[in-house]
Formats: C-alpha cells, sequence, structure tokens
C-alpha cells in the first residue's frame, strides 16, 4: 500500500480502514451510470476488486451519459461491461476489475445455486453486492431472500436507482455494531473522572494543588501552567467542604454555576491566576459528569440480552446475525464491569488537548492510559469467564479470523489474543459503540412494502408542500417497482428484457402517460384510500406529479442526478466494506427538484 498515494485515506480511516478496502471485492449487477460513477469514486480510494455484470452492448443511450464510452465502442458494439472496466482500471493500477459478459438474472441465478446447500463459490467471493433496476424485481427479491437466509458469510445487499431528477438507495444487511463511528475531534467525549478520581489520577491531582505554596515556590513558572482539572478538582473539594457532603456531585445548571464561582474563588498565588482557570471556566459543564451518563445507544446496546450472558443460547443453531459471539461476550464483559463499578463503565482511553506544560501532560496521559489498560484486563477476564462457562468447543463460537480457527483444534492462546484486540477496540471506543439494523428488507414483496411504509406520518412530518412531493417521489419509486412485477417492464419503457431497458418511438408520449395513469392508480390505492389526513387534495395533486414524473423519466438517468447518486452509494458502500461509521439504515430518497436527500425514518 502506498502511504504517499493513499494520504488523504489514512488520515480519514487509518490503515486498517484502507486495508479492508484494498480486500474487498464488490460486484455490481448492471452498468448503468449509476453503477458506474459509485465504483468511480471507490476505485480511486482503492477499492482492491470488482466485478461488473452486465450483457448489453454499447449502445446510443450509453453514450449519452455515460463518460466513460466513446463512439468508436458503439461503432463496433462492444460488449458494455468489457469498455467500462477496462476503462475504470486506468484509474487506478492497484483495482483490479472483471467484465462479466451476461445478463444479472444469470449471475444472480448462477450465485445462488453455487451457494446453496453449502458449495464453495467458484471465484473470488464477494464481499457486497450492488443491484440496479436492470436486475428484475421478482429476482432481486429471491437474491435478497437468499442473502438473509443462507448459511453463508455476511454479504451486505444495496439497491441504487436513478430516475430523471430522482433516485433511491436501501441497504440490507445482517445487524452489525458499528466500533469505529469516527466523530468529529471536537465530538469526541472527553470522560476524565474529575468528580470520582481512580487513585492513581488522585494522587496527582492532590499533588498539584493552586494553593500550594511549596509548588509556587518550586517552578513559579510551571505554576502558571497548571491544567483546568487541577483547578476544577480543587474547587469541588473546596465546595464539598463548605456543604459539609464529601458525595457532593454537580448535577444541575445551578451546580455547575456555583462551581464556576468556586474556581474563580481559589486562592491563587501568582499575581495573574494561572492559565488554566480561564479553560477550567469554559468546561465547567454538565459533561464533566460523563460516567453517570451512559449514550441511549449504548444503553440500549448494553440492555440486549445477549450482552447479558445469553449469546451462546441459541434454538436454532448457529444464529444469522452480522455480530459474532465471541463480541457479545466482550459486551457482557463491560456490562459486568459497569455493574460491580456503581454504573462507571471502563475508561475510554481518551484524554483531549490540555494547556499545561509537556511533562505535565505526559504525566496525565499515562496515567489514564494506564487506567484503559486496567479496565480492558479486567473486562477481557470477564469475557474469557463467559466463553469458557459456554462451552462453545464444539464449533458454535466461530468467526472468520485465524484466532477462532485455532480455537477449533483447542488452541487457548489464539482466542486470548483476539478477545483481547477486540476489548481494546471497544472500549476505546465505548461512547460511539451503536448496533444498527436495516429495515425494510429487499426481500420483501414490493406491494407489501409499499402498504407497510408509513406514508400518512411522513406527509404530517412534512413543513410544506415542497417536502411532501419529496415523500411522494418515494411512494412513485416504489409504486414503480410494483409496476415492473406486474408488467415485466418499468413504467415508461416499451420494454424491459432480462432487466436491460428498451425505448420507444421517441415522439410517442402516449406510453408514458398512460403507465402514469396506472402508477397513480397503484400509488393512490395506498396513499390516498388509506389516509386519514384533511388535506387529500393536496397529496393528490403532488401523488400525481410525482407518480408522472417517474413514469415520463422512464428509468432514464440525466448524468448530473447520476453522479450524485453514485457519490452517495460510493459513501455508504465503503462504509459497509470498512465497518466503519454508521451507514443508512432506512432507505435514501434523493430529491433533485430540491437537490436534498431524504430518509424515510421507521416508526
Amino acid at each position: 500500500m502506498s502511504n504517499e498515494k493513499y494520504d488523504r485515506q489514512l488520515r480519514l480511516w487509518g490503515h486498517a480502514g484502507q486495508m479492508a478496502l484494498a480486500e474487498s471485492h464488490v460486484v455490481v449487477l448492471g452498468a448503468t451510470a449509476t453503477a458506474v460513477e459509485m465504483l468511480k469514486n471507490m476505485i480511486l480510494p482503492g477499492l482492491g476488486f470488482f466485478t461488473l455484470v452486465d450483457g448489453s452492448f454499447v449502445d446510443a443511450d450509453t453514450l449519452g451519459n455515460n463518460y466513460f464510452v466513446e463512439l468508436s465502442d458503439y461503432a463496433v458494439r462492444k460488449p458494455l461491461s468489457e469498455v467500462l472496466v477496462k476503462r475504470l482500471c486506468e484509474l487506478n493500477p492497484h483495482s483490479s476489475g472483471t467484465a462479466c459478459v451476461q445478463s444479472c438474472v444469470e449471475w444472480s441465478d448462477s450465485f445462488i445455486s453455487s451457494t446453496s446447500g453449502g458449495r464453495d463459490f467458484v471465484g473470488r467471493f464477494p464481499t457486497l453486492i450492488v443491484t440496479t433496476p436492470r436486475l428484475p424485481a421478482a429476482h432481486l427479491r429471491r437474491l435478497a431472500d437468499h442473502l438473509k437466509s443462507a448459511p453463508l458469510r455476511n454479504i451486505p445487499l444495496m439497491y441504487v436507482q436513478t430516475c430523471g431528477l430522482s433516485g433511491i438507495i436501501q441497504i440490507q444487511d445482517r445487524e452489525r455494531l458499528v466500533v469505529h463511528a469516527e466523530p468529529k475531534q471536537e465530538m469526541r467525549v472527553a470522560d476524565l473522572r474529575l468528580f470520582n478520581p481512580f487513585p492513581e489520577l488522585r494522587s496527582w491531582l492532590d499533588a498539584h494543588d493552586p494553593r500550594d505554596e511549596v509548588l509556587y515556590r518550586t517552578d513559579p513558572a510551571g505554576y502558571g501552567h497548571l491544567p483546568w482539572i487541577a483547578m476544577i478538582y480543587h474547587a469541588l473539594q473546596c465546595l464539598r467542604c463548605d456543604k459539609e457532603n464529601a458525595e457532593f456531585i454537580p448535577c444541575s445548571k445551578a451546580d455547575y454555576d456555583t462551581l464556576r464561582t468556586a474556581v474563580s474563588s481559589l486562592p491563587y498565588l501568582s499575581d495573574r491566576p494561572p492559565d488554566g482557570v480561564h479553560e477550567a471556566m469554559e468546561n465547567c459543564r454538565m459533561i464533566l459528569n460523563r460516567p453517570m451518563c451512559l449514550s441511549e445507544s449504548l444503553e440500549q446496546l448494553l440492555r440486549d440480552p445477549r450482552a447479558n450472558g445469553h449469546f451462546i443460547d441459541w434454538s436454532g443453531g448457529f444464529p444469522v446475525s452480522g455480530v459474532p459471539p465471541i463480541t457479545w461476550a466482550v459486551l457482557y464483559g463491560i456490562n459486568r464491569f459497569i455493574a460491580e463499578n456503581n454504573g462507571v463503565p471502563p475508561f475510554c482511553g481518551f484524554v483531549p488537548d490540555i494547556n499545561t506544560t509537556t511533562q505535565w501532560y505526559r504525566e496525565l496521559r499515562s496515567i489514564y492510559n494506564n487506567k484503559m489498560e486496567d479496565d480492558c484486563c479486567v473486562v477481557q477476564g470477564y469475557a474469557m469467564e463467559a466463553i469458557n462457562a459456554s462451552n462453545v468447543m464444539g464449533g458454535k463460537f466461530t468467526s472468520d479470523t485465524a484466532a477462532s480457527t485455532a480455537l477449533l483444534v483447542g488452541e487457548k492462546t489464539g482466542l486470548e489474543t483476539e478477545v483481547s484486540a477486540l476489548t481494546r477496540s471497544l472500549v476505546q471506543n465505548i461512547w460511539t459503540l451503536q448496533l444498527t439494523t436495516f429495515s425494510p428488507s429487499l426481500d420483501i414483496d414490493s406491494h407489501e412494502l409499499l402498504q407497510r411504509e408509513s406514508f400518512e406520518r411522513y406527509l404530517s412530518d412534512c413543513v410544506d408542500a415542497s417536502e411532501q412531493f419529496t415523500v411522494m417521489l418515494y411512494a412513485a419509486l416504489l409504486g414503480a417497482r410494483c409496476f415492473e412485477e406486474m408488467f415485466g417492464r418499468w413504467p415508461g419503457l416499451l420494454d424491459s428484457l432480462n432487466g436491460r431497458v428498451h425505448y420507444g418511438d421517441k415522439d410517442d408520449t402516449l406510453l408514458w402517460m398512460s403507465d402514469g395513469e396506472e402508477l397513480i392508480r397503484i400509488v393512490g390505492e395506498r396513499i390516498l384510500n388509506e389516509s386519514g389526513r384533511s388535506d387529500k387534495v393536496v397529496d393528490e395533486c403532488l401523488m400525481r406529479k410525482a407518480c408522472m414524473e417517474v413514469a415520463r423519466c422512464g428509468c432514464g438517468e440525466p448524468f448530473p442526478t447520476a453522479g450524485v447518486m453514485g457519490a452517495a452509494a460510493a459513501q455508504e458502500c465503503i462504509k459497509l466494506l470498512q465497518h466503519r461509521r454508521v451507514p443508512i439504515q432506512r432507505p435514501l430518497v434523493f430529491d433533485g427538484y430540491r437537490s436534498c436527500f431524504w430518509v424515510a425514518e421507521a416508526q
């Protein structure tokens, strides 16, 4: 891997994230303009392998919206996938592509057949599969159901489509634990334990008292750089003495105002108060009491029965889950640690920049780092106890790593190493851990999906008609899938054979108009007939407009829209491949009429 070539990416997601991208294999079903833009935005950062499946040849429509196709390719009617793979690979010599000149339906059926019944897949196993409208809805459901229920390695499935000035991205995946959410530096949680410091930190803070005359006489210059955490700690001790309550912890705004006053009232020995005083005043906020305020996502994760020692109690064999049992064992260890330490979680190890001397900052970093290591050892011990007690040597407790393979042959050392590394990772990122689930699945029937979605609530949450039109675009795109299943073609197109688009006479507007009316009927049965909203006239007008737009565009992909959708899809693909940052968990709709994205939030 070239550190110079990928310098920006390495700063964004680190060496591990870059290696995950370089080792990934993405299969794309359908050489649409959006899919090609998506691949471009993954190949440039260093995607390792990709396969482009499409049985069509270069035609006039492709020349109109794809910059990777030339007129000479059209003259000799070259296979579209071969042309695109050749040009895409020229973008990055570290990326290897394969062209599969066959229909998306044939590839899907072959993949399902070759991975059913425990058979091995011939070739490089895909890490992610991306589908487009070139794979008909019925075959998409079959592939999605296979990936969802088959006892094979977890393969996320993404559906991406551009239709005129609108588009949709939808992801199906098993639940996953996002460990590396990687928030911005200023958003990271600083859990400094000032109100109930552990013994080593308490000793250091007691030795750096702004009221200490010996410290002032010994190092008057250093005294001016006492860290702000020492100011707050000693101000709190003064407050506790005044209140005659050694356990006092500020909880309200009034308490923090009082603490701020105590900081400013400390009897500083120098003519000018230390630099940390101003910093301490700014940091007298509720976030100081972070150990007693677990995030909602963390609390929800730790309430999961599998994080309470039930991670191995399965009734139907190996569970279809994206989170391996060893992870739940470590989460059980974290849960037990919190329970045995009065609700205080293990220390994450993050220490923000502090205005102080280099020596004192190093001392603080060392103290906090040792605390994290000690807490990790305790959590790891709890996790190993749970693993040993669960008697999982029979083969249930497996993952795709070499350490788990060692476990199967009885080598405990490999497992302990894996648990140690996982424990450290989870503890370091404890404040941003998030268990994500994806819905709706792509194996749901199009009509059923149209019935399930809460369009009435979506419309009620909108502040104006333009936002409501975005909701109607989502309904129209779902309705178009129903149309495709009913008639075997996309609304506005003359024919759709094996997922390849064939347009009719350009002057014939009767087709898309009649298809638009049929699409209005499909969507209207769901939205208007079952809606209890009072603005039905407005809803019907917006719905007709959205349905007619989808039918008029006929699955066409203007390049500007395809570029936007391709960039958004590539971003979500990279999240799925690297297991870093939180991917979208609900359908993402692009409204080019307002130039915005909208997520169909769950109920």
